[in-house]
């Protein structure tokens, strides 16, 4: 039986939403596959095995919000040189948890992890290197702006180009943290301000007229997708605020009402933009699609939620696979990506090296 180490918590503001995917993650484990150990990193960035018991009492509470450093839940430390599990199911959302640094943690400790690589975790992170790639690979993707400095922003240029409504986006932010829809010259300049607060690179993309839709897709060597749900909000878009705070923040359509062309044409990009991005464990993709049925590539997030109204494992259900099978088939796909990386060698040849230089 294998032991999955799931990571949870994390620096970032995205702090809580893990918590709460961690919770569905254990609870939904198969426990005749696998056994678990719960590891919690705090807001100052310190990691702590968790008591379970302990642990479920602050859930029931509404106290989980407060996981720090000085809280009764946490329990001794976690020696990082010596991890008593065999892959790690690291569920941290945002700034160092889907970036690229978590995993390269894992990767320098040779220990199987589930979910990105580095590369794709990095990537998919910052919304306009994926953007540039995403064009590359001929995904379309909305018109945009990238800003380094605040002074850098031409508020003149960006209403000549895209008018308005326009979004405002620090480039490496997930859960639509930071991101704002601005109707006006002075909403801009604000959210211009508060993006900057996020990340030092935003972007400023133009506002598509489209209804919003989401594809899971995971796996390795074989990637499969799932059929598309739709995402109905309640607010301007599907902010923050509508993803995790508000309960009728927004509503779903699960499956998509959409024809099958449609469907197969949301399937055919998100397959696309998984490869052209260089993604090796999951993915939620996100959809625009406008009136003229064109499809729009909004964003790839490579640590979905897993919170009880998180759409990733949800959309799997019309496939047949059950939340519980997600688990294991992502714990497999980070197990085989693992086995395949220890086939390269690690060490020079000398006597064809001699050849070479000879």
């Amino acid at each position: 039986m294998k032991k999955v180490g799931i990571i949870f918590g994390g620096q970032s503001v995205e702090h809580e939403v893990s918590l709460q995917s961690a919770k569905n993650i254990y609870s939904s484990l198969d426990k005749d596959l696998f056994s678990y150990v719960l590891i919690g990193i705090t807001k100052s960035g310190s990691w702590h095995y968790i008591n379970q018991e302990s642990l479920e009492k602050c859930y029931a509470s509404g106290e989980f919000f407060a996981l720090d450093d000085h809280s009764e839940v946490l329990g001794k430390k976690v020696d990082l040189s010596h991890l008593p599990f065999d892959i790690a199911f690291p569920i941290v959302h945002g700034a160092v948890g889907e970036d690229g640094c978590m995993q390269g943690l894992f990767k320098c400790l040779d220990v199987p992890y589930v979910g990105p690589s580095i590369i794709d975790a990095a990537v998919c992170m910052d919304k306009e290197v994926s953007k540039r790639l995403l064009d590359h690979a001929g995904i379309l993707v909305a018109r945009f702006f990238m800003y380094h400095d605040l002074l850098e922003v031409d508020l003149e240029e960006i209403e000549k180009s895209f008018g308005y409504p326009v979004f405002i986006k620090p480039s490496n932010s997930g859960s639509s943290l930071g991101i704002n829809r601005a109707k006006n010259r002075e909403e801009l300049a604000l959210y211009v301000k508060e993006a900057f607060c996020y990340d030092h690179k935003i972007v400023v993309e133009e506002a598509i007229d489209a209804r919003e839709f989401e594809c899971s897709v995971m796996g390795y060597k074989d990637p499969i997708v799932s059929l598309p749900g739709e995402v109905i909000p309640s607010h301007d878009f599907y902010s923050y605020e509508a993803k995790y705070l508000d309960c009728d923040g927004a509503k779903f359509k699960v499956p998509a009402e959409l024809d099958q062309d449609m469907i197969e044409g949301i399937q055919e990009a998100a397959l696309k933009a998984y490869k052209a991005l260089c993604c090796s464990g999951m993915a939620r993709v996100d959809f625009l699609i406008t009136s003229k049925g064109e499809i729009y590539l909004n964003e790839v997030n490579t640590v979905p939620g897993f919170t009880k109204i998180s759409l990733f494992p949800r959309l799997w259900e019309l496939s047949h696979i059950s939340y519980s099978g997600v688990l294991t088939k992502l714990i497999e796909y980070g197990l085989e990506r693992h086995n395949h990386d220890h086939l390269l060698k690690k060490n020079i040849d000398r006597r064809v090296f001699q050849l070479q230089t000879s």
